[in-house]
Order: C-alpha cells, then sequence, then structure tokens
C-alpha cells in the first residue's frame, strides 16, 4: 500500500512540474524567409503558420543572425493579424503592400526608415494616427490608402522632404498635397494656394469631407459646388464620399471621370453623366451603395475595371453603343442588380465582368457579342431570361466559357 502511495505521489510531483515549466517562446525567425546579402538582413516573407504563433503586438527584430534588418520585402506580412507594430531604427525600406490589411491599430516607424512604398500599410482600417519619421526620404501617398479611421498623419519636426498641416500630408515644398486623411472631418477643405499637384489618391474614400475648394486662379484645378476638376472641367477629378447631395448632373463638358473619383460615396441614388463623357475609368463609382440605376450614354467607349462593382442599391444598368468593351469586374458584386442591357456595339465582356450579382434575373445580349468569357456571370444563379438581339442560330454560334448549365436554363428570346 505504502509503494502505491509512493508512487501515485511520483506522479503528481511529476505531472505538476510539467504543468508548471515555462514554454519556450517561439522565435519569429523560424516563421520569416529572409536572405542576408552584404551583410544586411531583408526579410522576405512569413510563413503561413506565422500567424498561429504571432499576432497582436509585434516588434520587428532589429537583427537576425547578428546582422541588422534593414529592408521588409514587398507584401512580406499582408494580411497578418497585427494590433500593435513598432518597426526598428534599422530598417531603411518598407516595401510595396508589407504590412497591407493587418488591422495595426498602433504603428511606431523607426527613426531610420527612409523609404515608404505604395499601400505599405494601406487597409489598417483600425489605424487613426501616425507619425512620419524624420529620416524618411521617399513617401508614397497612397502608403496609407484604405485607412477608413486615420484622422491625422503627423510629420517629425526636421523633415526636409515632408510636412503636415493639420492632419494633412503635403511635400515640404508645398508642390504636392498627397494625403487627406479618411476620417478627417471638414465640411469643406481649401487646398493650399502653394499646391500645384493634387495626388492621385489624394482624397480616396474620405467620407468626412463634404466639399473641396480652390483658389480661383489655379492653373491645374477648379473646384465648382464642392466638386474637384482640372481647370477647363475636361476631367472629373474628385467627388467627395462625404458629400450629401442624392442627385448629381455631371457637366456637359467633362469627358473623362477619373480613377476613384465618387469611390464610396453612400448618399447618391442618381446621376445623369452628362452628354460628352467618353472615359469612365477604374473604380471610378466603386462602393457608391445608394446609387440605384445608371444609364452609361451612347458617347462613352471606356468602361474601366470595376467602375461600378459593389454598388449595393443598383438594380439597373443600361450600357450604351460605343462601349465596345467592359472591364473586368466592371459591376462584379452588385449584388441587388435585377436588368441589364448591354448595346449593339459592345464585343468583349471582361473576365468576372457581371459576377456575384446574385439578383440578376434577366439580360439583353446584342448581336454584337459572340464571347461571353470565364466567370463573366459567376455565381449569378437567379437569371432566367435572356434577350439576344440576333437569331437564334447567331446564338448557337456564340462561345460561352464555363456558365453553359446558366445560359441553358434561362428562357431565350430572339
Amino acid at each position: 500500500m505504502k509503494k502505491l502511495i509512493s508512487l501515485f505521489l511520483i506522479i503528481c510531483i511529476i505531472s505538476t512540474l510539467f504543468t508548471t515549466m515555462p514554454v519556450l517562446a517561439k522565435d519569429m525567425t523560424d516563421y520569416m524567409v529572409y536572405t542576408i546579402e552584404e551583410g544586411e538582413v531583408t526579410i522576405e516573407y512569413v510563413n503561413d503558420d506565422f500567424n498561429d504563433y504571432f499576432n497582436g503586438t509585434i516588434y520587428i527584430p532589429s537583427e537576425i543572425e547578428g546582422y541588422p534588418v534593414t529592408q521588409i520585402r514587398e507584401e512580406a506580412f499582408y494580411g497578418c493579424d497585427i494590433n500593435f507594430l513598432t518597426i526598428p531604427d534599422t530598417v531603411r525600406v518598407i516595401g510595396y503592400a508589407a504590412f497591407m490589411d493587418c488591422d495595426i491599430r498602433e504603428l511606431d516607424l523607426g527613426n531610420g526608415v527612409e523609404e515608404i512604398h505604395m499601400e505599405a500599410f494601406a487597409g489598417n482600417r483600425r489605424l487613426q494616427e501616425v507619425t512620419i519619421p524624420m529620416s524618411v526620404t521617399y513617401l508614397e501617398g497612397a502608403a496609407f490608402d484604405y485607412c477608413e479611421r486615420l484622422e491625422n498623419i503627423h510629420v517629425e519636426e526636421g523633415n526636409e522632404n515632408y510636412k503636415s498641416i493639420d492632419g494633412v500630408l503635403y511635400t515640404s515644398d508645398m508642390w504636392s498635397l498627397m494625403k487627406f486623411p479618411e476620417n478627417k472631418r471638414a465640411e469643406v477643405f481649401r487646398v493650399p494656394d502653394e499646391v500645384y499637384y493634387i495626388g492621385s489618391t489624394a482624397f480616396l474614400n474620405c467620407h468626412g469631407l463634404e466639399g473641396i475648394e480652390t483658389k480661383a486662379d489655379s492653373t491645374e484645378y477648379k473646384a465648382v459646388d464642392g466638386v474637384l476638376f482640372d481647370t477647363d472641367m475636361y476631367t472629373l477629378k474628385f467627388y467627395p464620399a462625404g458629400k450629401k447631395d442624392i442627385y448629381y448632373n455631371i457637366p456637359d463638358s467633362v469627358h473623362t471621370i477619373e480613377y476613384n473619383a465618387f469611390y464610396n460615396n453612400d448618399y447618391l441614388t442618381k446621376i445623369d453623366l452628362g452628354s460628352n463623357l467618353e472615359h469612365i475609368n477604374a473604380d471610378a463609382f466603386y462602393s457608391c451603395d445608394s446609387l440605384g440605376f445608371v444609364e452609361i450614354p451612347d458617347t462613352v467607349w471606356h468602361l474601366g475595371e470595376r467602375a461600378f462593382a459593389n454598388c449595393q442599391s443598383l438594380v439597373y444598368a443600361k450600357i450604351g453603343n460605343q462601349v465596345e468593351s467592359i472591364g473586368r469586374r466592371a459591376f462584379a458584386y452588385c449584388e441587388r442588380l435585377i436588368h441589364l442591357e448591354l448595346s449593339e456595339g459592345t464585343n468583349d465582356i471582361g473576365a468576372d465582368t457581371f459576377s456575384n450579382c446574385y439578383s440578376l434575373e434577366s439580360i439583353v445580349i446584342p448581336q454584337s457579342i459572340t464571347e461571353i468569357w470565364d466567370e463573366t456571370f459567376h455565381r449569378d444563379y437567379l437569371i432566367t431570361d435572356i434577350y439576344y438581339r440576333g437569331t437564334e442560330e447567331q446564338w448557337q454560334d456564340v462561345y460561352i466559357d464555363e456558365y453553359k448549365e446558366i445560359m441553358a436554363k434561362s428562357g431565350d428570346s430572339f
């Protein structure tokens, strides 16, 4: 009996020792792929198990194998689960999309950082403040795109290349307005008179901005009713995401709607595209969630990628007869789109163009269409009526890739 009790006690003691022994911390570098060249370390990327062991607060190591970490390569930490991030003073270069979509809330950039490339910290939707170190000599304005809670961008005193005024980022000479924080509130923002150039995503997704003003004699820009154009009003540059009007009539002088021009405006329910419009560039009306109807006039011949994608209230779309080619995903994820009408003249529909339009029921297809490509109507399971402008014999000759089952169950009309 004593032997059994002694054995039991030994087992209990051993069990207690194992349960109370500290677990050795994982070495972050074991989950990184890095290169060492000329005595310096570049972090290339992290492997698939990184998030299982490292998330929340992350301190990028200042050295690996005794060598300084000086570069973080493009997309190295893309999509990692990071809340608080510290970059050491040894790092000089942060590459394209290096920390994109990481959910960063607080960011501490080391005093040795010199280059911050495009979309390096884009998509960190909880980031509210950021300070650019004095050491930075190259910074892309798009580095902080899609940071929808960002209120202020500060620049450390002594930086010779960039400056911040009221949280807005400029080049130090005020030649360029680089970034207006997306969550900065302003009924009207007046572009400083010294500014000659406005970055292509400077006002992207600024849902707290209701209007823009410029000086009257600007040689580059003109603002009318809070909307930004080039001086001759040939190109519509920015329509503020926070502008609360429900209807807008694009001036007849406008021939081009710029990339991202109406991006994420939640107020517009109807828009008149004018009588001379020719170009609707990529993402022009992306995620305009109140827009219900769109008729693209016959003057338009270029319709860019994702031009009307993710417009959640869009139920009707008609595309004019000069649009020969429709950009990829131009109407993807318009989940309430019911009726779609293509006009004679369209002959090329990009991949995924109308994918994930879950409510789409009826389509008008012109005779000019000869091919319907890969995943054009992906997941559009409710299509019941296809109206084809040609003959039944011509319809049989149309090449339909992958979605024959959807087309076959539809009620074709000729």
